[in-house]
């Protein structure tokens, strides 16, 4: 018996072990999980059990195989629901293989649609409730389930053939193939199906799907490398935006004599939305924008140098927080495509120890006065920018002492979330301010990793994009230098 059915008995192992290697593969996939290669598994596992249990080659007509319930110990009516179940089954599990590497064109066409996925889906309900409760109803819903298979493999065929001889577009490779073994397959199936109404000649049914299963193996394996490609070609692209956004911000810290500068910048992604920038005017006074562009990733970072050219050309406006936010907002109105930034600028002076600062849309800044111990946020806040052309903007300007603190932040610190839902919010970074000391590195580095520790996931990414710029005031004479200091990018 061994010998007699060795070809079809190592035909189902290659197939068995084929299709359970495609499920593998799709359950380890580290880049893009495929859902044709998990589709073309079960059809792959499916067909040979079939293949192993039923129906040997050159018979006109299936019957169990003896060398499977020699080999097995299966009893025969286990078989039985065995062949049905996977009869059911498997034009479903191959129609939607075939609905997942078909291209666009034949998808949107309704018959198409209605042939691979809702019929199938269909008979394999009734043929499985049949199986279940109508045992007289099995054998009809069998034959329904093979004639529909074959029909369905003329019409897929034909369109296949029809789009494969077209002049005005050329198949891919992967279609290519698909075409070539779906027609081989069809012949084999058609010819199977006639022997069951009298047609002379043996079943070659498993030579056809067998040599389609290889040719879909080979489809899949094109996708996979065609789609591991397209993401390493994404990933790749990724990391040249994320070097271009890290080449628009500032390289330096400006030093100042008695004041001290600290940033701290964790995107949420590779690329975030957060945008920050230093304008010196004199040896003596320094503007720092802090900004927060509407969303994540490249979108954000393509507004966020957009930002950084309007930045530069409202340079003159330094010395002035209101007008230079106005500024920003007229060239940014009608050049977001439904994008907005939310931003603060804060205008020091260290000759006359006063500060300045104006808001858009933007958490407000909060400066901590040593010698009181009191906190206070600066409040005075205007519309975001890029949305409202005729938006007005008003600073508050208050005088400081060596010793006090002032931080500019985005939303990431106070929207920061713990395990509760509950968010790091503003007292408790008004309570943060009042308790660090004196060092703007210490200070912003502390914060940050209180924000991680509050949502409970130390060293992961965060929610939001965070930017944490801190500077302390020292006192002393004022003089603008540049420094080799690089921001924390964490």
């Amino acid at each position: 018996m061994l010998r007699a059915d060795a070809a079809q008995i190592a035909m189902a192992v290659i197939l068995v072990s084929a299709g359970v290697a495609g499920i593998l593969l799709f359950s380890i996939r580290l880049l893009k999980r495929d859902l044709a290669l998990l589709l073309f598994g079960i059809f792959a596992v499916l067909y040979g059990t079939r293949l192993f249990l039923f129906a040997p080659l050159y018979k006109s007509a299936a019957h169990f195989r003896p060398t499977a319930q020699a080999l097995l110990a299966l009893p025969a009516n286990f078989q039985v629901h065995i062949y049905r179940e996977i009869t059911f089954l498997l034009p479903l599990a191959g129609f939607l293989f075939c609905a997942q590497v078909l291209d666009q064109t034949l998808r949107r066409r309704r018959l198409f649609w209605l042939l691979l996925v809702r019929v199938p889906i269909g008979i394999a309900i009734a043929g499985l409730t049949c199986e279940l409760f109508l045992p007289w109803a099995v054998i009809t819903m069998l034959n329904v389930s093979g004639l529909f298979s074959a029909a369905v493999v003329i019409v897929v065929a034909s369109l296949l053939i029809n789009d494969f001889f077209r002049r005005d577009q050329k198949p891919n490779p992967e279609m290519r193939a698909f075409a070539v073994g779906f027609v081989a397959m069809g012949i084999f199936v058609v010819h199977a199906n006639l022997t069951f109404v009298g047609v002379p000649g043996p079943n070659l049914e498993p030579v056809g799907f067998f040599i389609f299963i290889w040719v879909l193996g080979y489809v899949v394996v094109l996708r996979s490398f065609r789609n591991e490609e397209q993401l390493l070609a994404v990933r790749n692209e990724l990391e040249i935006a994320r070097q271009i956004q890290s080449s628009i911000l500032p390289q330096e810290l400006p030093k100042i004599a008695g004041i001290e500068i600290a940033v701290r910048y964790a995107p949420m992604t590779t690329i975030g939305g957060d945008f920050y920038e230093f304008l010196p005017v004199d040896d003596r006074r320094l503007g720092i924008l802090i900004a927060d562009v509407s969303g994540h990733g490249v979108p954000a970072a393509l507004t966020a140098s957009m930002v950084k050219i309007a930045v530069f050309a409202q340079a003159e406006n330094a010395a002035r927080p209101a007008q230079l936010l106005s500024g920003l907002n007229k060239v940014l109105c009608g050049n977001l495509r439904g994008q907005y930034v939310t931003a603060a600028y804060l205008f020091l002076d260290t000759e006359n120890k006063k500060l300045s600062c104006a808001c858009a849309g933007h958490p407000p800044a909060l400066l901590w006065n040593r010698a009181s111990g009191n906190t206070c946020f600066l409040e005075n806040n205007g519309l975001v920018l890029g949305l409202f052309p005729e938006a007005e903007y008003r600073a508050t300007e208050l005088a400081w002492s060596p010793g006090d603190r002032c931080l500019l932040y985005t939303d990431g610190v106070v929207e920061a979330e713990n395990a509760a839902e509950m968010p790091f919010g503003r007292d408790r970074l008004e309570q943060f301010m009042q308790a660090e000391g004196s060092n703007p590195k210490a200070f912003s580095q502390h914060l940050l990793n209180s924000i991680a520790a509050w949502r409970g996931r130390v060293g992961s990414d965060p929610q939001d994009d965070i930017t944490i710029i801190a500077v302390q005031f020292m006192g002393g004479a004022a003089k603008l230098a540049s420094g080799p200091q690089v921001p924390g990018l964490l």
